[in-house]
């Protein structure tokens, strides 16, 4: 068994009263557990999970929460569950309960958005939805049914009121623009949001790329030769482009831009098809129009055939729609839609030219693949962005290190935008801002890609992507970093504990101030020792181990780090033993903590 120490997680639903309701929906955070029940051996795990916290709801609170499983996903290790609330036959909208497990053994962890519904007041729902005109209702926002796709009626639950309200769900597609709405019956709209995520037989076919954009291969800085040139073609930045060859299809005899994963497609803006060639040659330079898609694709395939590498085999399990020639803004976006897209701005630098665009919108995409449709929540959404911040630098680094912390070197860092940094100094929570997602999600590139520099690229790539397979709607920044820990044990043991924790110690990113001792309960002999994770670090400080007869089994004072390791070798028995931690020793403001454990016998 290896032991682990869990940061305590207590993160409770906001009634955030005195604001409107979609910004009470956006600020609730979900709540992390750490479970430990063991799952049945053999059979299908998901209706025991279902049934393990329907009985715990109804311990809890005299009433148990009625729950449907909605999606199922496998990675490294282990399955992530995702459920519905359910009142009656209707749904509750974006009430649901992510349950993680480790391996086919045992839960890991849960993260609840259910509502507690005591105390709610109940309607005749039936009645209210046989008179409700849905189609009418969407009409007034929706007015081509084509664009429009219905998720059904559901129930919103309103805590301000503490009402249940019946309504209408669905999306509405637009040029450049994917949208959620929530009707009442009336046609008011209790939430409406953007859901596109902006950026500020096989064979093969030959293109040009730049690796990942032309001044990080040439390691200038963005002027003189080294310009936009308004999309012409420039012999000092067409010098940086290299020939690669990559996957593609051949159907009828012509090649295409096309993999079950991605596919290259005009979706909007100036309406030039993907090139479908009798040849395999995809040569194109920044000055033909082809180039933006052929770019756009490349480095989609590069990540994700790297992504199955790291073990994720079935990255993704949908064909993303990918326009390389989008509007003419300086935007891209990814759109959760069915099917997925990403659409390449064409404003300023081209975005598809940069690789580091390409990757960070791919992130997206990734993150969509492995927790559907849980982009949503005031910390969850700069999250997001920080993660596929963390993506395009890590995959500009596997070519070169010059400015990696700049991150889009070509598409920005120059007289139109200044791009971001991926080794900002922002701190939780004083540099965390509403009303800005990318300077939030700052803090996120800049401590993963200090795990980063710890760990290496490949182990960090397959942490990240492990990790995001456990995210949730309305994840908080701290409960993402308790889960982070979670998931770099289940797949690393304790390697590369001391550094994870200290880089997110460090950015205020882990629960509490106070110094403590979060330990495991249990330890078994020989297997990874005790590790002890302190959140406060005092020069003075001192920590004790005794065994139950009071004999001293370990010490150690002037503890300079937040984590220090302590060999099994300590525990020479099985049984019980008493650890001691002593903070600022023999002064006035003197703390001890106090913890038990157990070593268990071989």
């Amino acid at each position: 068994m290896r032991l682990f120490i869990l940061l305590s997680m207590t993160f409770m639903l906001l009634p955030l009263f005195g604001q409107d309701l979609q910004s009470v929906y956006e600020e609730r955070k979900a709540l992390l557990r750490k479970e430990n029940a063991a799952l049945p051996k053999g059979g299908e795990p998901s209706g025991f999970i279902r049934d393990f916290y329907e009985k715990r709801s109804k311990r809890e609170t005299g009433k148990a929460i009625k729950l449907r499983l909605i999606d199922e996903r496998e990675s490294l290790t282990g399955r992530h569950f995702l459920y519905r609330q359910y009142f009656d036959r209707w749904p509750l909208f974006e009430a649901e309960l992510k349950v993680n497990t480790r391996g086919l053994s045992q839960l890991s962890n849960s993260l609840d958005l259910t509502f507690d519904l005591r105390g709610y007041a109940l309607r005749d729902f039936e009645t209210e939805f046989g008179k409700s005109n849905a189609k009418a209702l969407m009409r007034r926002h929706c007015p081509d049914p084509r664009s429009c796709r219905s998720d059904g009626e559901m129930l919103f639950a309103d805590p301000l009121r503490k009402e249940l309200i019946p309504a209408l769900h669905f999306y509405v597609q637009g040029a450049g623009s994917y949208r959620e709405l929530l009707l009442d019956l009336d046609g008011e709209v209790l939430i409406d949001r953007e859901l596109s995520r902006r950026f500020a037989p096989d064979t093969s076919v030959r293109v040009l790329l730049f690796l990942p954009d032309p001044l990080t291969v040439a390691q200038k800085e963005y002027g003189g030769q080294f310009r936009d040139f308004n999309d012409q073609d420039n012999p000092f930045v067409n010098q940086q482009l290299r020939e690669m060859r990559i996957a593609a299809s051949y159907r009828n005899q012509v090649f295409r831009l096309e993999q079950p994963y991605v596919k290259a497609r005009d979706i909007e803006g100036d309406s030039r098809l993907p090139p479908a060639l009798a040849t395999d040659d995809y040569r194109y330079t920044r000055g033909q129009a082809p180039f933006e898609m052929v770019h756009a694709y490349s480095h989609i395939v590069i990540v994700n055939e790297y992504i199955k590498s790291l073990g994720f085999a079935q990255a993704t399990d949908f064909q993303l729609e990918v326009d390389g020639r989008g509007g003419p803004e300086d935007n891209s976006f990814f759109s959760p839609s069915q099917p997925p897209q990403i659409v390449f701005g064409l404003g300023n630098v081209d975005d598809a030219e940069d690789g580091e665009v390409v990757v960070h919108e791919y992130g997206h995409a990734l993150s969509h693949w492995a927790a559907p449709n849980s982009n949503t929540g005031t910390e969850r959404v700069p999250l997001d962005e920080g993660v596929c911040d963390y993506w395009a630098v890590s995959y500009s680094r596997q070519y070169s290190d010059y400015r990696w912390w700049d991150v889009f070197k070509w598409d920005g860092h120059n007289e139109f935008w200044p791009g971001r940094k991926a080794n900002s100094t922002r701190h939780y929570p004083e540099d965390f801002d509403t009303s800005d997602i990318y300077a939030s999600g700052e803090i996120w590139s800049a401590v993963l890609m200090e795990i980063y520099e710890g760990m290496g690229r490949e182990a960090c790539d397959r942490l990240i992507m492990e990790w995001m397979f456990s995210f949730s709607r309305n994840l908080s920044y701290q409960s993402a970093a308790g889960l982070l820990l979670i998931t770099a044990e289940q797949l690393y043991g304790n390697d590369w504990q001391p550094l994870i924790f200290s880089r997110l110690l460090a950015r205020g990113l882990l629960a509490g101030s106070e110094t403590s001792i979060n330990g495991s309960l249990e330890m078994q002999s020989g297997q990874g020792g005790l590790l002890l994770y302190i959140n406060a670090i005092d020069p003075n400080a001192r920590v004790e181990i005794y065994d139950l007869s009071g004999r001293r089994v370990f010490f150690r004072e002037g503890i300079e780090e937040a984590v220090m390791s302590i060999p099994a070798s300590y525990f020479p028995v099985s049984g019980m033993y008493i650890i001691r931690l002593i903070i600022h020793p023999e002064t006035e403001n003197e703390e001890i903590l106090v913890r038990k454990f157990i070593r268990l016998a071989n």
